[in-house]
């Protein structure tokens, strides 16, 4: 669902749901590019979904995918 939700806006590479008690509720949706996430990020702000406001920012670290484009995965970390 969050998934769709997401493709709606824009290009979606990966979503990490975790399940984990810490992580409970929270997501990670990785974009095409920071503008297509600039742009997800302002029109989903907010948004029901499953009955709660969804709260959206930026990671504060790059996920896997985005390093290995960007050529910095480190596999040891």
């Amino acid at each position: 669902s969050l998934c769709q939700l997401f493709r709606n806006v824009g290009e979606v590479h990966e979503v990490h749901a975790k399940r984990n008690i810490k992580m409970r509720g929270q997501a990670f949706v990785v974009a095409a590019d920071e503008e297509t996430a600039e742009t997800m990020i302002k029109d989903l702000r907010g948004h029901m979904f499953f009955g709660k406001p969804m709260r959206l920012n930026f990671a504060k670290n790059d996920s896997d995918f985005n390093a290995k484009m960007k050529g910095t995965f480190d596999a040891a970390v």
